[in-house]
């Protein structure tokens, strides 16, 4: 279990940038870099890091790009930390350094996650839903540290498992992020101090980041943590990806959009993708009512990625993923969402 890096979170910060070459350059610089060939450290900015999901990484323009500030948001329940994760998974296991700071749990649960997570990858058209209560039942004597993981990888889906994890466990970092102590002085430190190469800081979630500032409203507060995150993807071969708190009247509605976040003005302008999440039962319009009861079964097991900003492509744009959360993970392969869906004003208020 060792093999994964954790960090009990209490560092100090000394600023750095590394992109000094861009802080100032004429264009006629610029134009004799591309001539050259030789563009330098500014090259990264046209680094595209796949998140493994298609086809929301081919309207991405690939997936994330160095320097972009990434932002999903979605009502609780609707699997956030599951697809971060899961991102985060797959940007480690491509060759990325991850960083993932998470206010919401600690670096045990997001490890034995993890070993689920490899589980549902390895094992998905053959694993019985028995089995999977076994194994289940057996990551939970390993938490509680009644089973050590060494005697528990006997078990072959766990042995499996354990051995994807320990291929880019020594890239991924499960940080113990408080709001008490964690701000962003403290995780531009980290990131400084664990980046090798390009690297990805995820951060569970925005709202809970500690202001480097002295702050006098919750707006001022999260207008600054955004701005804050953005400055940490543009340091240097960095890319965030922040989740987002939904307001309290957006939590009303049966479909969340970007205005919805809690200080959404804050969290909107500074982001360069912005990425909704609803559940597809709840969102279908009422043109769709006479679907079957074989469709309102797979739209209760799917969820609706909305692609509402995208500085680098087109926007608005609906995505659909199947739920795996057995796994704790979706199923990569999605597709566009062919029915229509409910619009501002159209049944769109649970109280309705």
């Amino acid at each position: 279990m060792s093999s994964t890096t954790i960090i009990d979170l209490a560092l100090e910060y000394d600023p750095k940038r590394a992109d000094v070459i861009d802080a100032s350059s004429s264009l006629l610089e610029l134009l004799r870099l591309l001539d050259n060939g030789t563009r330098g450290a500014s090259a990264q900015r046209t680094r595209v890091q796949p998140l493994g999901f298609d086809p929301l990484d081919r309207v991405l323009g690939g997936g994330l790009r160095i320097h972009d500030l990434l932002v999903l948001a979605g009502r609780p329940g609707v699997g956030k930390t599951v697809v971060t994760l899961q991102m985060a998974r797959n940007l480690a296991l491509q060759g990325t350094t991850v960083v993932f700071a998470c206010y919401e749990h600690d670096p045990w649960t997001l490890l034995i996650r993890l070993l689920a997570m490899e589980i549902g990858e390895v094992s998905v058209p053959h694993t019985t839903w028995y089995r999977m209560d076994g194994v289940r039942s057996l990551l939970d004597d390993v938490i509680s540290g009644r089973v050590a993981l060494a005697s528990a990888s006997s078990d072959p889906l766990l042995r499996a498992a354990r051995a994807r994890v320990e291929e880019y466990a020594h890239r991924l970092h499960l940080v113990r992020a408080a709001p008490s102590r964690t701000g962003l002085a403290e995780l531009a430190q980290l990131v400084t101090d664990l980046q090798v190469g390009p690297t990805v800081l995820f951060v569970d979630y925005l709202q809970k980041v500690r202001p480097a500032e002295n702050t006098t409203s919750h707006i001022e507060h999260v207008g600054q943590v955004t701005a804050g995150l953005k400055e940490i993807s543009l340091s240097s071969p960095i890319s965030v990806v922040a989740i987002a708190a939904i307001g309290g009247l957006g939590l009303l509605k049966r479909r969340v959009h970007l205005p919805h976040l809690d200080t959404a003005v804050a969290v909107g302008y500074d982001a360069d993708v912005v990425i909704m999440l609803n559940d597809k039962r709840h969102i279908v319009s009422s043109n769709n009512l006479t679907h079957t009861t074989e469709q309102a079964e797979r739209f209760r097991h799917r969820v609706v990625f909305t692609i509402e900003k995208n500085r680098g492509g087109i926007a608005p744009v609906d995505l659909e993923f199947a739920k795996d959360f057995e796994h704790f993970r979706f199923e990569p392969a999605g597709s566009y969402v062919a029915e229509q869906l409910i619009e501002d004003g159209e049944h769109d208020d649970f109280r309705s």
